[in-house]
């Protein structure tokens, strides 16, 4: 087992669904963001090389942001559940410290043990087979509630971890360095109006998933 009873103690059910909230957030602003890069108008009366170019450059990032939608949205989905977990897993510590404290056995965070009371051998025998049985009960419920932390923790990492590449907006910004040969297309120069239009849409999308992005421009081809 990994998890210490001390760790389940600094657990924060709380922050675990703030990173919940966030990705949900992300998820539906990619969701977003891709949804009106599919509909962008600029490719309607946009023709030639540049124009194909970027369109299938715009698929690309696309693609990218449905992906980064599903990978956000399943790490919101792994939180709310963590967070419901740890929640439970800490009344039943919390429950499971009040039960054996009736009888003067504490719990060792640290050490993840039930100690017994110092006092046990002024104890009758009676009382010590008690107090021995009850401690040797709160250390299998401890040991069961560690377990069921490894579990919610491996499940949690497991989702964090991207099930696609890592997207970066920046990155997959359509750049003419990316179009095919490297330069810039005729079609961006020779449509400029629609290029214009085409930049001015993908920095308005862009602009929903980053709060800063550095413009680009169609006759500036190192962007």
């Amino acid at each position: 087992m990994g998890l210490s009873i001390a760790d389940i103690d600094k657990w924060s059910p709380e922050s675990i669904s703030a990173v919940g909230s966030a990705s949900a957030a992300r998820a539906d602003a990619a969701s977003q963001a891709g949804s009106r890069l599919k509909e962008l108008s600029a490719f309607r009366s946009w023709q030639g090389a540049g124009a194909d170019a970027a369109q299938a450059r715009t698929q690309a990032l696309a693609l990218g942001l449905d992906l980064h939608n599903q990978d956000a949205a399943a790490v919101a989905k792994a939180a709310s559940t963590a967070a419901n977990e740890v929640r439970q897993v800490k009344t039943q510590l919390s429950e499971l410290r009040s039960t054996l404290g009736q009888f003067g056995i504490t719990v060792d965070a640290g050490g993840s043990r039930a100690v017994p009371p110092p006092n046990m051998a002024s104890m009758s025998a009676a009382n010590q087979k008690l107090v021995q049985d009850m401690t040797t009960i709160g250390q299998q419920s401890l040991d069961r509630l560690r377990q069921a932390a490894d579990l919610t923790d491996m499940h949690l990492a497991n989702a964090m971890k991207p099930k696609h590449d890592e997207f970066d907006l920046d990155t997959q910004f359509v750049r003419a360095q990316a179009l095919p040969g490297g330069g810039m297309p005729q079609g961006f120069v020779d449509s400029s109006i629609d290029c214009g239009q085409y930049i001015t849409a993908l920095t308005g999308i862009a602009t929903t998933l980053t709060p800063t992005l550095m413009s680009r421009n169609c006759d500036d081809p190192a962007g």
